[in-house]
């Protein structure tokens, strides 16, 4: 049956009008706003694909566009240092090419709608070698890159399985630098001339194509000749009448004045819908000795951030069914039954009380529950110390509490803590750079931490959690109460996760009750938190009165703040996430610090 993008001739004058527009970002923007599936179920043989059997139609020499591959990436003209964003990127044979082509000073990203494809694609480059491949997991709608991020946008034999074309097209333009291009290459379908396959399975001709693309404010640039017979390769360019948002200028320029001032080396600011990035900028360096600048994929290390997301492992628990928050802590951990406080008198802890910092359990001095190789052997050395007030009638930051947590998962689970948070967040997420331990590559991408000296100076600092330890060094405990290292992206992630109440790319991650119960305020009248007009929900602190350093908040955001100044607060009334990555040892407070109050300020004026 012949397949036309027109409907009817309604939507044929809509686009026409649209072309002659293609510039006025007020049509395109409705006009995104109100697209509807052009093909339902186009992409579903490419839900849960099995690469080795794509692989036998892809990577073949009668394929046309395998057999023009080196002519393809040839006229693409990628120079070395390029950004690129593979744009469903299937097996990942041109993923591999292109990150040959733009060497160890670039960057290509595989942006695909399965897992499997881009975990195949992991598997590949790693045999080859190739360490500037980076993932992202899209959806139907867009493909999730931050705005001004990349410099090429590379999709090749695509755009016909866009489900939604203007929606899709339009976030590859907002992904584009100013001066950034899009390559298309596609396959034809011209009735009579091309295969009858390709004239059922394509769904528009270039015709209609091309108008569809200029829609969203391209402009074509080249369109080179390589010998193509079945397909047709078109360059973009992004119109003349684009201009960044001023979100990210704004923020941009406010960052670089921490970074004068010698506050901060560098820094990572990012602002999320529940399925889009708003903004995402790296200013200052990584590692100031060496000059290396700052990252929008540096990792951090994110300290007490890793809080929420044990809590929200031990919401999946609850979720089963395996565990009440109501629970005595020693029906898990018997070791915990002769818990007493100082005066001798037993007392009784519940899973609630760990993860709303109102149990009352002592720390152990001198950082000695970071020398313990596992969490149990910290369990242990907990069980002997003095609990010291009676749970629940008082608030008091407890990292005990949070590790105790975290032990409970393990028993539970019968996994490593690392191993749970791994295959129930990070990997469900495609938090790729989110670990308790490092890989080699991943240390590469470290930012350095630094403490500010009474000179005005930035002087390396270490990370004291690590107890001595190299970030890549397994034999020390999972500490869930500040162990874990990240990235904004990846952060990012979790954070729509919960504005998505649990959900994510369709998947259920945690239940709406769970994530409901984690931003809801279980401390009572108690004063809670380091900066005034908060309570604390499950494993997070609420907003309750904004003000201060939260005065831009709105009521009931939630979220966590870091010992190096890291922050990421969701804000469920805005429907955003604000994320800061940064690593400063010495702050007076790092929650209550003046780049936290000045991003978010910024952040959350912007319309």
């Amino acid at each position: 049956m012949k397949i036309s993008f027109f409907q009817n001739k309604r939507q044929a004058f809509c686009l026409r009008l649209a072309f002659s527009f293609a510039t006025c970002g007020w049509f395109t923007t409705a006009l995104v706003a109100q697209e509807k599936s052009v093909r339902p179920g186009i992409n579903d043989p490419f839900e849960k694909p099995t690469p080795s059997e794509f692989l036998e139609r892809f990577e073949v020499e009668s394929r046309e566009i395998f057999a023009k591959r080196n002519e393809i990436v040839s006229a693409a003209k990628i120079k070395p240092g390029t950004i690129i964003a593979d744009i469903g990127a299937g097996t990942g044979l041109f993923t591999r090419l292109l990150a040959k082509a733009t060497g160890p000073k670039g960057k290509v990203i595989a942006v695909d709608i399965a897992q499997s494809f881009l975990d195949h694609i992991d598997s590949t480059c790693k045999a080859e070698r190739l360490g500037n491949v980076s993932f992202q997991l899209c959806n139907q709608e867009s493909c999730l890159l931050p705005p001004n991020s990349v410099d090429v946008a590379f999709v090749c034999d695509t755009y016909h399985h866009f489900e939604f074309p203007f929606k899709t097209a339009a976030s590859i333009y907002k992904a584009l630098k100013p001066d950034g291009k899009l390559i298309l290459i596609d396959l034809h379908r011209t009735p009579g001339v091309s295969s009858d396959w390709a004239v059922k399975h394509v769904r528009a001709d270039r015709e209609t194509v091309e108008k569809e693309i200029a829609t969203c404010g391209f402009v074509p640039s080249e369109t080179p000749d390589i010998g193509l017979k079945e397909n047709y390769f078109i360059a973009y360019r992004k119109s003349d009448s684009d201009s960044s948002p001023s979100l990210s200028t704004t923020i941009k320029q406010a960052m670089e004045v921490f970074v004068a001032k010698n506050d901060v080396a560098g820094v990572v600011t990012m602002v999320a819908t529940p399925d889009s990035t708003l903004h995402l900028e790296a200013v200052g360096y990584a590692d100031l000795e060496r000059k290396s600048p700052m990252k929008v994929d540096s990792i951090h290390w994110i300290a007490s951030m890793s809080k929420p997301v044990t809590a929200a492992c031990m919401m999946m628990l609850v979720d089963e069914g395996k565990v009440a928050l109501s629970d005595p802590i020693s029906k898990y951990l018997p070791e915990m039954a002769n818990l007493k406080t100082s005066a001798g008198q037993p007392v009784t802890i519940s899973i609630l009380q760990l993860l709303n910092h109102t149990s009352g359990m002592s720390e152990i001095p001198n950082g000695g529950a970071y020398t313990s190789a596992t969490l149990a052997i910290a369990a242990d050395k907990y069980a002997k110390l003095p609990v010291l007030f009676e749970p629940g009638s008082k608030w008091q930051y407890s990292q005990t509490s949070i590790n105790t947590a975290a032990r409970i998962v393990e028993v539970v689970s019968g996994k490593s803590f690392d191993a749970f948070v791994e295959e129930r967040i990070c990997k469900p997420l495609g938090m790729r750079d989110t670990t308790f331990y490092l890989s080699d590559l991943q240390m590469a991408r470290l930012a350095k931490s630094y403490s500010k000296t009474p000179e005005g100076t930035l002087k390396e600092s270490p990370i004291g959690l690590l107890a001595g330890k190299q970030p890549t060094d397994r034999q020390r405990l999972p500490a869930a109460n500040g162990g874990l290292f990240s990235t904004a992206n990846d952060y990012a992630l979790f954070c729509q996760m919960l504005l998505n109440d649990g959900m994510h790319n369709g998947n259920r991650i945690l239940s709406e009750e769970s994530v409901r119960r984690m931003r809801t305020p279980t401390t009572g009248d108690l004063k809670t938190g380091f900066t005034t007009g908060n309570a604390w929900g499950i494993g997070c602190c609420i907003v309750r009165e904004p003000q201060g350093v939260s005065k831009e908040l709105s009521t009931g955001t939630f979220g966590h703040g870091g010992a190096f100044g890291t922050q990421a607060w969701i804000d469920p009334v805005r429907k955003r996430a604000y994320i800061l990555m940064l690593q400063r040892a010495n702050f007076p407070n790092s929650d209550d610090s003046e780049i936290r109050k000045e991003f978010q300020r910024l952040a959350v004026d912007s319309k």
